[in-house]
């Protein structure tokens, strides 16, 4: 029997499992500082370690920065939908042009990351059961892994559609499992989440010196509004999204120049950022000191840009501009510390915030034909940012307001835009009017890359590739 193994200082939970296609273990003897997992989990110091370990690995899988859940998402979501494009140079354009290669790497990382995410999770809950740890400590690892697991499913749905349901370690049979129906994967990520709530804390106080960097049960009810929205359970959207809301002595809507500090009280969940304390997306995305010289990284589209009305504050506030060779760019800058500019308040990287409940809870009351409580919502986020209540009587116009709130709110942060035209049917509208003939409908799902599929024959490809 092949042994799992944990390399304690660097919390990575890697398990020898293989970067690219997880084909195979290898059973090698534990090097010094490495335990099995069983023994993990007899001591509560080493299982925390290693739930700590799969955020830090979910986050930063390494110190270069290109992880799935780190940039990844957010970049190439921006730059496949209509958000913003890759200034300094050709790298990207496959992505800009929604032409991606099967043999891209950027998608492989994502795709081969997520599952190693997901690898990780299921070592963490096979390695709970049995152990002698506490039964509190035992349910918030439990509910974590859970939680963690149907997230990293989340993102594989919606960035490829069907994709392999992994839920234990069983290497070989994970190695030539076949793409499983979105639908069947968007069961399990409900039943994981809801699995979740029950098991998990309803404060920070179990995260590193309280910080929102860990899950807890209001995290789980976060993510099931989203998936029920997606799922067009409006009911069961407006039911979680107001769990969260409601807890008023954990989240409010600060100032808009508050939402991303590591103490934001908008921050439902948080990713810690490392030891240089800068936040990598804003790394890659913002320019660096000398950016007059050489340019901007990313430029807000047009189309973007033009969706941001007379008078809204989150333009000057999560916007900056650069002027090159007498052009003025604009580019994200929600976080304001980079490797460039070291000073300011402490950032974490934002995964889920308040921001977002209120707007999942208006768009599933206006798809229940609640006007009014859609428009209480959405005055909740228009109002931080100095506008007032939109011109929007009835469902249709509703909808419409909230697909711009949720453009101008949520830009630049894990794909939300991406996901949205998808899951509303809007794709092929929007993006023939931005991208012309470079638009091709099948380009709403990426391509599965070419190295799973040699590795794995029962991967079919997505069509279009």
């Amino acid at each position: 029997m092949i042994k799992n193994k944990l390399n304690i200082p660097v919390l990575a939970l890697m398990l020898g499992i293989c970067a690219a296609s997880c084909k195979k273990l290898i059973d090698i003897p534990n090097p010094t500082g490495q335990l099995t997992r069983d023994a993990v989990f007899l001591d509560s110091t080493t299982a925390v370690s290693a739930i700590s370990g799969l955020y830090s690995y979910m986050y930063n899988y390494t110190f270069v920065g290109d992880a799935a859940f780190k940039t990844q998402i957010t970049l190439t979501g921006g730059m496949a939908s209509d958000e913003f494009y890759y200034f300094s140079g050709s790298t990207y354009d496959q992505y800009k042009n929604n032409a991606i290669s099967i043999n891209d790497a950027t998608n492989l990382t994502m795709w081969s990351t997520i599952y190693q995410v997901i690898y990780q999770a299921n070592s963490i809950l096979e390695g709970i059961e049995g152990s002698p740890l506490s039964a509190t400590l035992k349910n918030q690892l439990k509910g974590e892994a859970l939680f963690v697991r149907a997230v990293s499913h989340f993102y594989l749905v919606n960035l490829y559609g069907d994709v392999p349901l992994i839920l234990k370690t069983d290497v070989t049979e994970n190695s030539v499992a076949a793409r499983t129906e979105a639908e069947d994967v968007y069961k399990s990520i409900e039943q994981d989440l809801a699995a979740a709530v029950p098991l998990l804390a309803p404060d920070y106080g179990y995260a590193n010196g309280g910080t929102r960097t860990r899950a807890n049960k209001w995290a789980a009810h976060a993510m099931l509004a989203r998936v029920y929205l997606y799922r067009g359970n409006y009911a069961a959207a407006v039911t979680h999204s107001s769990t969260v809301i409601a807890r008023s002595e954990l989240y409010r809507m600060p100032a808009l120049d508050q939402v991303f500090p590591a103490t934001s009280e908008e921050a439902i969940l948080q990713f810690y950022t490392n030891v240089y304390n800068h936040t990598y997306i804003q790394d890659q995305l913002s320019p660096s000191t000398d950016a007059s010289a050489v340019g901007p990284s990313y430029v807000l589209r047009d189309e973007l840009l033009s969706s941001f009305e007379p008078g809204d504050a989150r333009r000057a506030a999560w916007t900056g501009d650069i002027t090159y060779n007498n052009k003025t760019y604009a580019y994200p800058s929600k976080y304001k510390r980079n490797s460039y500019t070291t000073s300011g308040a402490l950032e974490y990287e934002m995964f889920l915030r308040l921001g977002e409940q209120y707007l999942i809870r208006a768009e599933a009351n206006a798809q229940l034909n609640n006007i009014d409580e859609a428009h209480q919502d959405l005055e909740a986020v228009r109002g931080r940012a100095g506008l007032g209540r939109p011109a929007a009587d009835d469902k249709a116009e509703m909808l419409l307001a909230i697909e711009k709130e949720r453009r101008v709110e949520l830009f630049a942060e894990y794909g939300h835009r991406w996901f949205d035209l998808k899951r509303t049917g809007r794709v092929n509208t929007v993006m023939t009017a931005v991208k012309g003939s470079l638009w091709k409908p099948t380009a709403a799902l990426f391509p599965i890359p070419q190295v799973a599929r040699s590795t794995n024959p029962k991967l079919s490809q997505n069509d279009g590739y």
